[in-house]
This record gives C-alpha cells, sequence and structure tokens, in this order.
C-alpha cells in the first residue's frame, strides 16, 4: 500500500457537489404530511396519519429511522462513485506488448513445391492462411505482397489497405507464372527495392517458403542486413516432405527420373534468417509465429527481465491495475434502493442469456461504419446494398459496376486519380455503349502505366467493336440512299404514268381497257416492290440484332478475374525482362 495513489485523482472533486446537491434537495423536499394539513380538519390528522403527526409511536421511529438511514446510504453512495471514478490503484500487472515493424513486406514462394501435400490440404493452401491470419492482425504499418518461382513480381505494393492484398489472395498460385523455378535471393532483391522506393529506413522482409537449399542465398539475406533491414522467415513444410503433384497428372520427377520430393531444410532456414538478421519459425496454428517473427529486436517500453526480446517471447510492459471498478459492486447495491421493489430478482436471468448475444452484438453491422457496411454487402454479393453503403467513391463504383448500374458508376469514377481508376472507367463506359469514350479512358490509363496490359487488350477489344459499329452504319447510309432513289424514280414514273393517261382519255375511249390493264400490272409492281422492300427490312433488322449479339460477346470477353489479371501481368512483365535470359538457367530447379 506504499504506491496507492489515484489514477484520476480529480474526480475526487465531485465529491462534495454531490453532498451539496442532495442537502439543497432534502431541504426542498415536501413532506406527505404537509398535504394532508391542507385538506383535512387538524382533529382528525392523528387518526388518519401513520408516523408524522400520527398516534403510532413505532412507526415514527421507523420513519425518522429509515430517513437517517437514506441519508447515510446516499452519502455512502456518492463517496463511492467518486472514488471509482477517481481509480484508486497501489499494484501493477504486466501486459503483453505487441510491437510491429514499421513496413512488412511479404514474400510468398509461389513455386509447384507449394502444391506438395505433406501439410494438408497443400502448403500453399495453408501459406495463404498464415497471410490472412498476418493481414487480420496488423493494425498499423504499411504491408506489401511479393510473389516468386524463377523471378519475383509484385501483387501490390507498400500500403496500409490489407484489404486489396486480403482481396488477391486466393489468385495466388503456382500456374500464375511465367516460368516455374525457385529464386528466393531475386525475392529479396525485389523486397529491399520496395522499401527502398517508399522511402522506409527499417522493415522485415518476411519470407515464406518450402526453400530446401537455403545456404545458396546467404549472401543475398547478408546484404539485406547491411541495408538497415531484417529477414524473419516462416518454413512451410515438413523435414519428411512429400511429393509434388505435376499438372498434367502424376508427380514431378527429376532429370534422372527419380519422383522429386522437396523436404523442409529447417538448419538451413536458420542459418539463411540469422544472415538476415531475423528469426526463423516453422509454419503453425495460431499467431505465436507471428508474435514472434515481427517484434522489434529492442523495445521503447519496460519490460520484465524474465521475458526479453533474446528468448523470442511477448515482450511484457507494466502498467497500475485501477481497483475502482470493485466498488461498482457496492454502489449498485445502494443505488437499487432507490429503484423498484424486487428488480433485483432480474439479475438472474442475465445467467440465462444466448451465448452468443455478445458476440453477435460486438459483429453487428451497427457498430461499423459506412465503408465497412458496404464491404460487407460487397463480399456477400449484395451489390445494391453495397452501393449505397459506401462512402468512397471507388469503392461505390466498383459495386454499381458488379450491379450493372454503368452509369451510375460512371458517375461515382468521375474524377479518376490512377491507372486503376481510369480502368474501370473505361470497363464502365465500354458496358454502357459508349465506346469512343472508353477507348480514350483506356489510352489515359496507358499514359500513366504503360504496363498495364489489361487496358491495352480491352482497348483493341473496343476498337474492333467500335469499327464494326462504324461499318455497320455505313452500310445503313448506303441503303438508305438507294431507298431514296427508289422512291424518286417510283415518283418519276406516277407522274409520267398520269400524263399518258390524260392523253389516252383525249384520244380514245376504246384504249381504255388497254389502260386498266396497264393500270392492274403497275398496282401489281408496287406491290411486289413494296413485298421487296418488307422483305429487305427484315433482313436489315436481323443483320442488326446478329451485330448486337457480337457486340455482347465482345463485351463478355473483357476480362476482370483478379487470377487471369496477374496471369498476364506477370507474363507480359517476363516478356518485357527478357524471357531469354531466365530460359536456361544451369543448375537451377524446376521446382
Amino acid at each position: 500500500m506504499a504506491e496507492f495513489h489515484f489514477l484520476r485523482p480529480l474526480w475526487l472533486l465531485i465529491f462534495p457537489v454531490l453532498v451539496l446537491g442532495l442537502v439543497w434537495l432534502q431541504r426542498r423536499g415536501v413532506r406527505p404530511a404537509q398535504i394532508w394539513e391542507q385538506i383535512c380538519d387538524p382533529q382528525l390528522l392523528p387518526h388518519i396519519l401513520i408516523g408524522e403527526g400520527g398516534r403510532d409511536g413505532d412507526g415514527r421511529r421507523w420513519q425518522r429511522l429509515g430517513k437517517r438511514l437514506g441519508v447515510v446510504a446516499t452519502m455512502v453512495a456518492a463517496a463511492l462513485f467518486s472514488l471509482a471514478l477517481a481509480g484508486p490503484t497501489w499494484e501493477r500487472e504486466e501486459q503483453p506488448l505487441f510491437v510491429q515493424d514499421s513496413a512488412v513486406v511479404i514474400l510468398l514462394d509461389l513455386s509447384p513445391s507449394m502444391y506438395a501435400t505433406d501439410l494438408k490440404p497443400s502448403r500453399l493452401v495453408q501459406a495463404r492462411l498464415k497471410i490472412m491470419e498476418l493481414l487480420q492482425q496488423r493494425r498499423e504499418g504499411q504491408t506489401a505482397l511479393v510473389v516468386f518461382a524463377a523471378q519475383p513480381y509484385t501483387v501490390t505494393p507498400l500500403t496500409d489497405d490489407t484489404r486489396t492484398i486480403e482481396a488477391m489472395l486466393g489468385s495466388l498460385d503456382p500456374a500464375i507464372m511465367p516460368v516455374p523455378g525457385s529464386a528466393p535471393h531475386l525475392a529479396l532483391e525485389k523486397g529491399v527495392q520496395l522499401l527502398v522506393q517508399a522511402g522506409q529506413t527499417k522493415g522485415t522482409l518476411l519470407l515464406i517458403t518450402d526453400e530446401d537449399e537455403p545456404e545458396r542465398y546467404l549472401a543475398a539475406a547478408q546484404r539485406v542486413r547491411e541495408l538497415g533491414y531484417r529477414l524473419a522467415i516462416l518454413g512451410v513444410g515438413t523435414t519428411e516432405g512429400a511429393p509434388v503433384p505435376a499438372p498434367e497428372g502424376g508427380f514431378i520427377k527429376d532429370a534422372s527420373g527419380q519422383m522429386v520430393l522437396p523436404k523442409l531444410h529447417v538448419q538451413g532456414l536458420q542459418r539463411l534468417a540469422a544472415a538476415g538478421g531475423g528469426r526463423y519459425l516453422r509454419l503453425e496454428l495460431g499467431d505465436t509465429d507471428f508474435a514472434t517473427l515481427l517484434m522489434q529486436e529492442k523495445g521503447a517500453v519496460e519490460t520484465t527481465g524474465a521475458e526479453g526480446a533474446d528468448d523470442g517471447q511477448r515482450m511484457q510492459t507494466l502498467l497500475w491495475r485501477d481497483a475502482g471498478v470493485w466498488l461498482l459492486v457496492p454502489l449498485a447495491l445502494l443505488v437499487s434502493f432507490v429503484f423498484r421493489r424486487g428488480w433485483l430478482l432480474c439479475l438472474p436471468l442475465i445467467l440465462f442469456l444466448p451465448q452468443g448475444l455478445h458476440a453477435a452484438t460486438s459483429e453487428s453491422i451497427l457498430w461499423r461504419n459506412a465503408d465497412q457496411r458496404g464491404a460487407r454487402y460487397f463480399e456477400g454479393d449484395d451489390f445494391d446494398a453495397a452501393s449505397a453503403g459506401f462512402r468512397d467513391p471507388d469503392w461505390r463504383g466498383s459495386a454499381l459496376y458488379r450491379a450493372g448500374k454503368y452509369a451510375e458508376a460512371l458517375e461515382a469514377w468521375q474524377k479518376p486519380a490512377d491507372a486503376d481508376a481510369w480502368y474501370n472507367r473505361g470497363n464502365a463506359l465500354a458496358r454502357s455503349g459508349q465506346l469512343q469514350q472508353a477507348i480514350d479512358a483506356y489510352t489515359r490509363a496507358l499514359e500513366l502505366q504503360p504496363q498495364l496490359d489489361d487496358a491495352s487488350f480491352n482497348r483493341e477489344l473496343v476498337q474492333k467493336l467500335l469499327e464494326d459499329q462504324q461499318d455497320q452504319q455505313d452500310q445503313q447510309d448506303q441503303q438508305d440512299q438507294q431507298d431514296q432513289q427508289d422512291q424518286q424514280d417510283q415518283q418519276e414514273q406516277q407522274e409520267q404514268q398520269e400524263q399518258q393517261d390524260q392523253q389516252d382519255q383525249q384520244d380514245q375511249q376504246d384504249q381504255q381497257d388497254q389502260q386498266d390493264q396497264q393500270d392492274q400490272q403497275e398496282q401489281q409492281e408496287q406491290q411486289e416492290q413494296q413485298e421487296q422492300q418488307e422483305q429487305q427490312e427484315q433482313q436489315e433488322q436481323q443483320e442488326q440484332q446478329e451485330q448486337q449479339e457480337r457486340n455482347m460477346h465482345l463485351l463478355r470477353m473483357i476480362e476482370d478475374d483478379p487470377g487471369e489479371l496477374l496471369r498476364r501481368k506477370f507474363k507480359y512483365q517476363y516478356q518485357q525482362q527478357g524471357a531469354a535470359q531466365h530460359r536456361d538457367r544451369t543448375g537451377e530447379k524446376a521446382w
């Protein structure tokens, strides 16, 4: 008790305020007997009142005792209330402290050996689940994701929006990589490059791999440490290993025809992590591996001597324990006498509340902001509700696009800020039939990011669609001109015929029969011409309908699958880097 003090001592000042307020209310109060004295004769009061002014002496004594006990209970409740708010404390308690690096670059191995099933259902699935756990734990700092096989590729640069990375995890598969293989040293170089470009002077490279020859890359790990960064390694797999399924069936074999059986090289990965100034752990269930891997080497908090950072355990900090919460129990009992009698009998009913009530309340959508509610609807494919909930224009535009409301999506994407936004706007314009504007949007996206091959592909597709429409329009114009010429010729023929009729009537009456026959022939010709014109119009409508169906088929070819987009992106980057220099790698394994 030598260290007894209050965490919030200013709250003690509320006690005299409460006492003064209670005294004022006590003096201002009206006794029940005073009301009866105003409406009854003085001679009747002793016979109708019990207690004050009545004939029951025991009642008066109990009433005075009750008043005194009420005053005492009120004063005690006021004192307990002010003491609880002040936060009395006299001892400390240990609190675990999880310190995250300012920046983390995740390097995920997508070599074919990740298909191995020594971890169920596979190494790849377990690695993706572990990355999802990490993203859910990180509440601060920036995170990037790089995948690698024979070459590394950036999925997302450093960002504090982990939802973007979570959305891409399900599409990560060795099948999207241009060439198979395993080059962790190139992935380390790519991770360092991302940190340097973002201006990060410190950070962690988290290598998630099943590499079985890690000693080959000690120089690359030492380079990471020399630049001021740390290398943490999460090993995926078992020391027994497992065969690697081949895409065409069976299992992968080496050059000698032996079945490949990649095993986790624990000692080598430990040396590789030590060379990079970090730690190594094998992938396990739970979050203890990340808490150790990403913990900073030196904390700026008070820690207990028994649990230092060198032991690989969580860091501990000492906080004062607030004992004011225990004063709420007697305070609740005193305050309960003020309310209706019998309410305390309802307290046991709390024990029978459903166990999932608190969890449901904590996860209720009512406790989320507008964008979080929109994201929940978006994940449930309720795009109409998501578009109504989102406040972020990019997310709202995506929801409207998925709901098929392209015009409203264009309103959300009125001011594109980057290449992706221009690409999305181009897709919405193409879907709404504004082809030329869509081509302009794709062109703008390519100006901002020339490597966006999806925008280039869609622009060529829409350009072809626009050319088809223009050809169709030219054919329609020619047909209209031909119809107009035919109508003019027909009108001239009718005028000539009328002149001839007038002349025949003036010449001879006996030529009337011949004229009637000629009129019938002309009517028949006109009827045939009309039928031909109707058939021609039906044929034009059918051609227009077929053209619209071809246009819709072309629009449906616009790619929006994340996995396919990544595959095309990596293939384009691989071609840009020069596939020839990676085709023949002596000493490089293909798994």
